[in-house]
């Protein structure tokens, strides 16, 4: 079982204090998938948002049935499906484990209820997910920059 301290080392969790995050506890789930397997489709409906313990994996999206590009290597620590959680929209890509990985998620409609009954965690995740927002507009921002 992960304990308190062990989540406060991810980032989208790190904000929370400790009581926070004894609460959130009991909602993760493992989930453990071989190295070559996919932990999420591209295009399947998000009902879970997963953190990586150990191994690699890669964020893939699929261009057409011939070509596929690498958006993202995770590590461990890193974390992946925040907003389907939220939205339970489709997934924007698929993520494959490129090692044999340990996850832990949490099912979408039990964090809802966590953030529902708790507003002070519900503004402190709201702020992690406004800050890679934030880096995302900037990110693309600079993509589409050019010279004149």
């Amino acid at each position: 079982m992960m304990t308190s301290e062990e989540l406060k080392k991810i980032a989208f969790f790190s904000t929370l204090n400790n009581e926070e995050r004894e609460k959130l506890l009991p909602l993760l789930h493992e989930h453990r998938v071989p190295a070559g397997k996919e932990i999420v489709r591209e295009g399947d409906p998000g009902r879970r948002f997963y953190v990586l313990i150990k191994g690699h994996a890669q964020v893939i999206e699929e261009l057409d049935s011939h070509r596929a590009k690498l958006l993202a290597e995770l590590k461990s620590g890193d974390f992946f499906g925040e907003l389907s959680i939220l939205d339970e929209g489709p997934r924007s890509a698929s993520v494959v484990a490129h090692s044999d990985c340990i996850l832990k998620f949490i099912i979408a409609d039990e964090f809802k209820t966590l953030l529902l009954d708790h507003p002070e965690i519900t503004l402190k995740v709201a702020q992690v997910l406004a800050s890679r927002l934030r880096n995302a507009d900037k990110e693309i921002r600079e993509l589409t920059l050019f010279n004149l």
